[in-house]
């Protein structure tokens, strides 16, 4: 090869002045559509946040804020400090933090009516939660003790209760968590809807999770004398949810911070042929869900990491086979750290605990609706370090037999999560 030759391996190719310009004045012009694009992305999320705050906030309980990314969030907080956050990007919750007291004996002296955060909400109750009237209902905490009494195993929450691994936040959010809605929020509870896992006719886990929810309602008012704050999404159908899954459907979600525990209750409505604008006559559709909870652990790996409440149930070990139910029960805690768990269980009891290493266990009950709970930890197949040691997902789940929802009616179900003392 000559001397020229050799000058000119990777040598930047010569470009006639002209051609420079218009290049560079391409350059110069995507450059600006792009900053134009995420201005405009960021005045558009400034507005909901302030549109939700003047319909939806409630001083000292109810708020929203611009999360990671400028993506609007509300944040929920207890009188007793505790704390949840939900971007309304996917409507995931992406925070729950406990920081529960000693309770205090109840006061004949309690504030009067005028001085109490108000529930604030859009429409009539059917408008709000579909299938579901306006008068928001209220357990009492002595509900756990109660169950509590029959399972030794469990207590109710000590004072002070032990912290998670890296302090009181419940939930974790992967590393590689993206907020830009580019893809879903990896961490925290996503919502799956309407299917779970794979499908030919979607993007996994459906497209609940990266859609943009709208606040229909906000709570703090059920126990006068123990605030809750809550707050309710709606999703209903497009024309990028109908290039998926091309049926009418409503669905809301209500997350609600009590003093020890935090409540996530998920809707379904087929509306009426009346409803959908003459597009579809009445048919029923069918679909699969759960809610993806990431909890946080001290070490997946440690044999007190373990999930309990699942013996003798019947279980699909999808890093087997996804198709098949294995041939044998779940006979005892399941355990993490030696390999991919990517387990179904069918027709499970209300309640999985999750024992996190630090003498604590996060219980998940599935209080109506689910009929499934879906254990995962990716092992090494997550390929971030070691994230994967972290956390351990426990999910309350309707996967084994799809619902089949009928014109005008709904499908309902609820998940309690709390922590509890084990030692």
């Amino acid at each position: 090869m000559s001397s020229a030759a050799l000058a000119s391996v990777g040598a930047r190719p010569r470009v006639a002045p002209g051609r420079r310009v218009a290049v560079d004045a391409r350059r110069a012009t995507a450059a600006r559509r792009g900053v134009s694009a995420t201005v405009r992305a960021s005045a558009l999320n400034d507005r909901i946040v302030d549109d939700a705050n003047a319909a939806f906030a409630i001083p000292g309980s109810v708020e929203f804020v611009a999360g990671e990314g400028g993506l609007p969030k509300c944040v929920l907080t207890h009188k007793n400090g505790g704390s949840a956050e939900v971007y309304l990007f996917g409507a995931c919750v992406t925070s729950w933090c406990v920081r529960c007291r000693r309770p205090r004996a109840s006061s004949s002296s309690s504030s009067s009516s005028s001085s109490r955060p108000r529930a604030r909400s859009v429409g009539s109750g059917s408008d709000r939660r579909v299938g579901v009237p306006s008068e928001k209902k209220t357990r009492s905490i002595d509900r756990w003790i109660d169950r509590d009494a029959r399972s030794p195993a469990v207590r109710p929450v000590a004072y002070p209760i032990r912290c998670q691994p890296s302090g009181d936040d419940v939930l974790y959010v992967r590393p590689d968590a993206v907020f830009d809605k580019s893809k879903p929020i990896s961490g925290g509870a996503p919502l799956c809807f309407p299917r779970f896992g794979p499908s030919d006719e979607m993007q996994q886990h459906g497209f609940a999770r990266n859609s943009d929810w709208t606040v229909i309602s906000s709570s703090a008012d059920p126990n006068p004398d123990d605030p809750e704050p809550s707050v309710m999404f709606k999703l209903r159908d497009s024309e990028y949810t109908r290039e998926m899954w091309d049926h009418a459907f409503e669905a809301t979600y209500e997350v609600t911070l009590r003093r020890e525990s935090l409540r996530m209750e998920f809707s379904v409505r087929n509306p009426l042929a009346e409803e959908r604008k003459g597009r579809h006559e009445d048919a029923p559709f069918d679909f699969t869900a759960a809610i993806h909870t990431y909890i946080e652990v001290a070490d997946a790996t440690s044999p007190n990491v373990f999930a309990r409440g699942l013996i003798g149930k019947n279980y699909i070990d999808k890093a087997i086979d996804p198709n098949v139910v294995h041939p044998e029960i779940c006979a005892g805690d399941v355990v993490f750290g030696t390999s991919l768990c990517d387990k179904v269980f069918l027709k499970t009891e209300p309640e999985t605990d999750l024992h996190v290493g630090t003498g604590a266990a996060v219980c998940v009950e599935n209080t109506r609706g689910w009929t499934d709970t879906v254990v995962w930890n990716p092992h090494e197949t997550l390929n971030i370090g070691d994230a994967w040691k972290k956390f351990v997902c426990v999910e309350s789940a309707a996967v084994s037999e799809k619902i089949v929802l009928d014109s005008g009616k709904v499908w309902t179900a609820e998940t309690n999560m709390f922590v509890a003392d084990v030692d």
